[in-house]
């Protein structure tokens, strides 16, 4: 087999997250070129405007380092109808 293999856990921390909110965000790193692996889970906090979550991804990027990472980062915000909405974008750093 080749190529770089997934941590089992983060099929299930993928899933608590979008059903749970357990975590604002988790990174993932590639380690010693074999496996992705958690690299750092936040808290949950909930933000419901741009300006409030803004500042949170700004906390994340402060952590990342220049090595490539994997991000989940559960978005907060209010839609123009006032209808709060949360959805979970998956990034590469």
């Amino acid at each position: 087999m080749s190529g770089v293999t997934v941590d089992d856990k983060i099929a299930v921390l993928f899933n608590e997250m979008k059903l749970r909110s357990t975590h604002k965000y988790i990174t993932f790193k590639v380690e010693n070129k074999e496996k992705v692996v958690v690299d750092v889970k936040a808290d949950p906090c909930k933000t419901e405007d741009s300006e409030s979550d803004k500042t949170q991804f700004d906390i994340l990027k402060a952590l990342m380092t220049k090595e490539p990472r994997y991000i989940l980062y559960d978005f907060g915000f209010t839609s123009k109808h006032g209808r709060k909405i949360n959805k979970i974008a998956f990034i590469f750093w």
